[in-house]
């Protein structure tokens, strides 16, 4: 695990999800942010998805499951990933991405990035 990743948990924020929502409710901005999973059987999806804390992005796909946008990839690096971030820039407006330490494969915008950085050399409230 990265120091990043261990100064966030002492904020309670333990994944890509939660850095999200928690950003949402400091700022009330709800950027797009992609996430990399890594289908573990023939049938769960492998690749990236983009994600908004609070909304679908793919309100009418056909994964009922998951309705936010999906691009096939079998690696964390690969071309899906390029795909995912050619696709939010177009439609939400990301202009700079950045990857954080410990978060493989996942982009976020640099305002969220740089938020979460900050939290992380900071205190948790109330000791938590």
């Amino acid at each position: 695990m990265s120091k990043l990743q261990d100064a966030l948990r002492e904020h309670r924020i333990f994944n890509a999800y939660e850095l999200a929502k928690a950003y949402k409710a400091a700022t009330g901005d709800a950027p797009a942010f992609i996430t990399f999973s890594k289908g573990g059987s023939s049938w769960a999806f492998s690749g990236h998805h983009v994600h908004r804390a609070g909304f679908l992005t793919d309100p009418e796909s056909g994964h009922p499951l998951d309705r936010n946008k999906r691009f096939n990839g079998r690696t964390a690096s690969g071309a899906s990933l390029a795909e995912a971030a050619a696709w939010a820039d177009a439609r939400y407006g990301v202009t700079e991405w950045v990857k954080l330490p410990g978060f493989t494969g996942h982009l976020f915008p640099k305002p969220m990035a740089d938020w979460a950085k900050q939290v992380a050399k900071t205190e948790p409230a109330n000791g938590n």
